[in-house]
């Protein structure tokens, strides 16, 4: 039997994304192990019970910048000793961050189109087909969405919860991401907007405020209690798929309600929709109006950073020119005392000073992205009463 092992480093959207790849390496004889880690998830108890994997091995990144894998409970060792013994490896690492082969010929005559095999350009399971040696174009439409597996017990759970009740419809809300630029802001006015908006159809709401899920029926709010058994992440999964529509930013929970045939309303910034979404069935996009944001054409931008780059522009614009001066010398390793002589001030002034900038500075991160701006609620309202 030949083996292959698949390698990612990623977030909940980026490790479903390999049950594709590891459903066609089986079908052409593969026995698939996946070496796997994720600051969201808990990769053996979200993908152990799929079938698609023979083994599922934890990944981290060592503070020196290597990929290590856990050996047994208290030993981990670098990854490039876990490779040999496969037929087939493909590492992922940098598969959508940095994903393509030909930046070295960027500025080659004539070559210049090869900078776009990446996924801001291109749909990103047909490139992680590819990387596996697998033509994409081989590959049924039917079979580029990913897989997930919600055991008995959590499906009963999550229909007592989602379904119980005289309701015509159930909605979830999810519109965080683990970038700023691609989390939608405001998701607390959706709920009741919904209902406001289709006042003729009863509709519960399965609403996640960045801590906890909420269920809405009726005028009352009851907080979710999510049973100490079940992890909390394939709890949430097990609510989304028991509603009628998911309402969600470009996100892990995006592709989940694909897994698990949920129609899903997606918003999408960074990137133009299809470069995900392209063989979705049961997916829908909402995308910014307009490509031009701040005078700048910046679309798509996919970053991995937290903040809008659109957005630090603006913030370094709104500093004042002292803030400035301390900002660009802590960058460069001025001493303090020679920045205090500009400023007129003592060392201990601009450390404090400059103490005060960061967190100014930060906060103003923290403004939303012109693109994620022009989803309006109107523009959610009208493609929900589509949806519904």
């Amino acid at each position: 039997m030949k083996t292959a092992l698949l390698v990612r480093l990623g977030g909940l959207g980026d490790i479903l994304i390999l049950t594709i790849v590891a459903k066609e390496l089986k079908k052409r004889g593969y026995e698939v192990d996946l070496c796997a880690g994720s600051p969201t998830c808990n990769i053996e108890k979200l993908l152990g019970n799929t079938k698609l994997f023979r083994t599922i091995i934890e990944l981290n990144r060592h503070f020196t910048g290597l990929d290590i894998y856990k050996v047994n409970e208290k030993d981990w060792a670098g990854v490039e000793l876990l490779k040999p013994g496969y037929d087939l490896v493909i590492d992922y690492k940098n598969s959508v961050e940095l994903n393509s082969h030909y930046k070295h010929l960027a500025n080659a005559p004539g070559k210049e189109w090869l900078v776009s095999q990446n996924s801001n350009y291109e749909n990103w399971v047909d490139i992680m087909l590819s990387w596996a040696g697998i033509d994409p174009t081989t590959v049924k439409d039917e079979d580029k969405i990913p897989t997930y597996q919600v055991t008995d017990e959590e499906k009963e759970w999550a229909h007592k919860v989602a379904r119980s009740g005289d309701f015509d419809k159930v909605v979830s809300i999810q519109t965080n991401a683990s970038s700023l630029v691609r989390t939608w802001y405001h998701p607390d006015q959706l709920p009741r907007a919904i209902r406001d908006e289709i006042p003729d159809k009863k509709i519960a709401i399965l609403f996640f405020d960045g801590v906890v899920w909420h269920i809405l029926k009726g005028k009352y709010d009851f907080p979710v209690q999510v049973p100490d058994k079940f992890d909390p992440i394939r709890a949430s999964c097990a609510l989304v798929g028991a509603t009628d529509l998911f309402i969600g930013a470009d996100s892990g929970f995006s592709h989940l309600a694909e897994a698990m045939q949920v129609k899903s309303l997606t918003f999408y910034t960074t990137v133009p929709a299809w470069t995900r979404m392209k063989y979705y069935k049961y997916a829908k996009a909402i995308e910014p109006i307009g490509d031009t944001f701040l005078g700048v054409q910046c679309r798509p931008c996919f970053t991995l950073d937290r903040f809008c780059p659109r957005i630090r522009e603006k913030a370094l614009e709104e500093l004042t020119p002292r803030e400035r001066t301390i900002k660009e010398a802590a960058e460069s390793g001025r001493s303090p005392a020679e920045v205090a002589r500009e400023l007129k001030t003592t060392q201990q002034g601009v450390i404090k000073e400059g103490e005060m900038l960061q967190q100014r500075y930060n906060a103003l991160l923290e403004q939303q992205a012109p693109c994620s701006e022009t989803i309006t609620m109107n523009h959610i309202l009208k493609q929900v009463v589509e949806m519904l």
